[in-house]
């Protein structure tokens, strides 16, 4: 199955405007105050399973604008036999299945798309976790720190406020997050259950995801290649020397990751005797890993960046390391058990586009990051700092969420510090009053022969993945959310139908085109695709091309200009008409995929049905369908172009931190943007192994289309313009 591109992660707030109460912070989406965590999950219905016939009309619709007409006569004879035939009994078996699952059945099984959606978008994939699939953002606004002074000072912030959220959580007071301003559309919270003490584990032919039942402590953290456990938690009374390692769980057991429970109460017994530790006892921790990791030198034959490798590959190596000893065995459970993930990396990402580059593929030549882990947290040699995510676990929502509060958490302890306002340089500053010592413990992860031969070959995969991996920040300054939302424009749309524009300037043609629709109004709902290239879309952009360049209207009589008054005229009126058609046309795109968007998110989109008669059809032992060996099927799931929108409603102020992701194959382009109030930002994405396609070209090329669709919708002019 062609893996879509989810959502993705918003990014650290500034302080400025926020909400009074941090735990009501809006990230993507706005929250419902006053509500505890998973009060509302019981009136969540299950996700729809749509009528055969809405979804092969959709279907049809969405394939119209890439095929010949012959194609699509061809495409459509083959849709009505579909649904006549095969097709039928195909949706039976999708009905009951859908039948049989309830909530309280737990995950998998809460709706038919959830256990199928995990296995085959996910964890039965093959491919290495970096660039491809990992995701990033860049926090504090890429500012560093002075001389890189305090970066462990950064990174104890980082980690005390993410252990804030995590007990926010564990006490069920993050409220719950809302699709609408009015909190009238409660979204699903099930996915905060994977975000920390959580892994991906690596298998043969399908990997696990692994979450920890009860309460956790520990952080592993990463420096120079090799790992360390760092307590950052007081008061886990199963807490351990080697800095408490709980017992993992599978997933939907009752209490669940965090030890959450399904209620509506105030957390679970004992959550108030937890506490964070300070920042300064946090630094001082750093500060004890970072000289012992000094004092041994860098690791040769970092276990990390075995993480990297293809799954199958890596699943044998973690096997062979972890039958290697009883030491290697507990150091690999304790960091898949570990609250999150700190990589301490020696890289100086000089710009935004190099933090970028650095962020998402892990720093470190690949050696300093644990792939598997849903959230690492990387300090930079000069303090500027990102986040790397693993995606299988959940949607980038979630960790917008959780950066919003952990700014305000930040903010907080600046404003009001715990331990006496510790000096930023200082790493090593006294720990609060009665506070001990923290003292690191390190990981044993002695790898035999058979895998350090394996080093060599990583590093030379992961140095060919990074020289591919094109990343560009951009910022379109010309029109923002606010003035397209004055003019009752969807900003949305008007951002998808520019990326349409920008495509057939940039390819000479249209391609499918994978936008986000989130499902979280249904319980464990996750994604749904938009289909952006819309027939209203191709529309829109055959009108922009029958639009003649503007300069030329002005010009006046004379032998000169070799023109008639009256040829001017005429041209001119030619460009009114013209200009006239392309704004009905795009009036149209504009309502098109807002229609497209609505139906997604209601669970009544294409993808998602179809990939589940794939798997009836390959489950009972059948040929796959004529219907998905047509140009049809394979033409319109083949992204050549994947997108999603970050935006952050009620934040209209924030820095200027950049998310993204790679390009999901080698010839297509990715594209992440947020739209803000008086601007759009965006990271572009393409690999560089396909010479067609080139990220800082196509970033160029979709500034213009912004400004001119912004100017075609609004009237003047819109100039686009970088400030990178």
């Amino acid at each position: 199955f062609c893996r879509p591109r989810l959502s993705l992660l918003a990014l650290m707030p500034p302080p400025s405007q926020r909400p009074a109460s941090r735990n009501d912070q809006p990230s993507v989406h706005w929250t419902i105050p006053g509500r505890t965590t998973f009060a509302l999950q019981a009136s969540l219905p299950p996700l729809p399973l749509p009528s055969l016939d809405e979804t092969i009309a959709r279907y049809l619709e969405s394939c119209a604008p890439l095929l010949s007409s012959a194609e699509l006569a061809h495409t459509t004879a083959l849709a009505e036999a579909f649904v006549r035939g095969e097709g039928a009994q195909l949706q039976a078996a999708l009905e009951a299945r859908a039948a049989g699952c309830c909530a309280e059945r737990g995950y998998p099984h809460v709706h038919w798309l959830e256990e199928w959606w995990d296995r085959f978008a996910y964890l039965s994939d093959r491919t290495p976790l970096p660039v491809r699939y990992n995701i990033f953002g860049t926090l504090f606004g890429g500012q560093g720190t002075p001389d890189g002074g305090g970066r462990l000072h950064r990174a104890a912030q980082l980690l005390r406020s993410a252990g804030l959220f995590y007990l926010q959580l564990r006490a069920e007071a993050i409220s719950p997050d809302s699709l609408d301003t009015r909190s009238n559309i409660p979204l699903c919270m099930f996915q905060y259950r994977r975000l920390f003490g959580s892994s991906r584990v690596p298998g043969e032919a399908e990997d696990c995801i692994s979450t920890v039942a009860g309460p956790i402590c520990h952080v592993a953290v990463f420096c120079l290649g090799r790992a360390w456990s760092l307590r950052i938690i007081d008061g886990v009374e199963t807490a351990t020397a080697a800095g408490g390692i709980p017992a993992p769980s599978a997933e939907g057991q009752p209490g669940g990751s965090l030890g959450l429970g399904q209620g509506t109460g105030g957390g679970p017994p004992g959550a108030g005797a937890m506490r964070v530790l300070s920042v300064s006892a946090i630094a001082a921790g750093l500060a004890a890993i970072e000289r012992a990791a000094a004092a041994a030198g860098e690791d040769p034959d970092p276990v990390c960046l075995l993480s990297s490798l293809p799954r199958d590959e890596w699943a044998r190596h973690r096997d062979a390391i972890a039958r290697g000893s009883p030491g290697n065995a507990a150091s690999l459970r304790a960091i898949e058990t570990s609250l999150l993930a700190l990589s301490l990396c020696g890289d100086a990402p000089h710009d935004m586009p190099a933090l970028c580059k650095a962020t998402h593929e892990g720093g470190g030549g690949g050696g300093c990051v644990w792939y598997d882990k849903p959230l690492s947290l990387l300090v930079f040699g000069n303090g500027k700092a990102g986040a790397h995510m693993e995606h299988a676990h959940f949607d980038a929502p979630i960790t917008s969420r959780a950066f919003a509060f952990m700014a305000r958490a930040i903010e907080d302890d600046l404003a009001s510090p715990e331990d006496g306002a510790p000096s930023p340089d200082s790493c090593a500053a006294p720990c609060a009053s009665g506070e001990a010592l923290v003292t690191p413990a390190p990981f044993e992860l002695f790898s035999l022969p058979i895998v350090r031969a394996a080093m060599a070959p990583a590093r030379a995969r992961f140095a060919a993945l990074s020289r591919d991996n094109a990343l560009v920040p951009v910022r379109f300054d010309g029109v923002g959310g606010k003035a397209l939302r004055a003019a009752k424009l969807p900003p949305d749309a008007v951002v998808q139908v520019a990326l349409q524009l920008a495509q057939w300037r940039d390819q000479g043609g249209l391609v499918a085109t994978y936008e986000t629709a989130t499902t979280r109004r249904f319980l464990h709902g996750r994604t749904e695709t938009v289909r952006s290239c819309s027939a209203e879309a191709a529309a829109f952009v055959q009108a922009m091309g029958r639009l003649p360049a503007k300069g030329y209207a002005s010009t006046g009589g004379g032998a000169a200009e070799h023109a008639t008054a009256g040829q001017a005229r005429a041209k001119q009126a030619g460009f009114e008409q013209a200009t006239a058609d392309a704004r009905l046309a795009l009036a149209a795109a504009l309502k098109a995929h807002v229609g497209w968007l609505v139906a997604a998110s209601s669970g009544r989109g294409v993808d998602r049905h179809l990939m589940g008669l794939r798997i009836v059809a390959a489950a009972a032992g059948l040929p796959p369908p004529d219907l998905f060996t047509d140009v049809g099927y394979t033409r319109s799931t083949c992204f050549g172009l994947s997108t999603s929108n970050m935006s952050k409603p009620g934040l209209p102020n924030q820095t200027d931190d950049f998310a993204g992701f790679g390009a999901p194959t080698a010839g297509s382009y990715g594209v992440c943007y947020d739209i803000r109030d008086a601007s759009i930002t965006m990271v572009v994405s393409s690999d560089r192994s396909c010479h067609g396609r080139d990220a800082a070209r196509f970033g160029r090329v979709i500034q213009q289309a912004l400004a001119d669709v912004c100017t075609l919708a609004l009237g003047g002019e819109a100039q686009p313009h970088s400030r990178l």
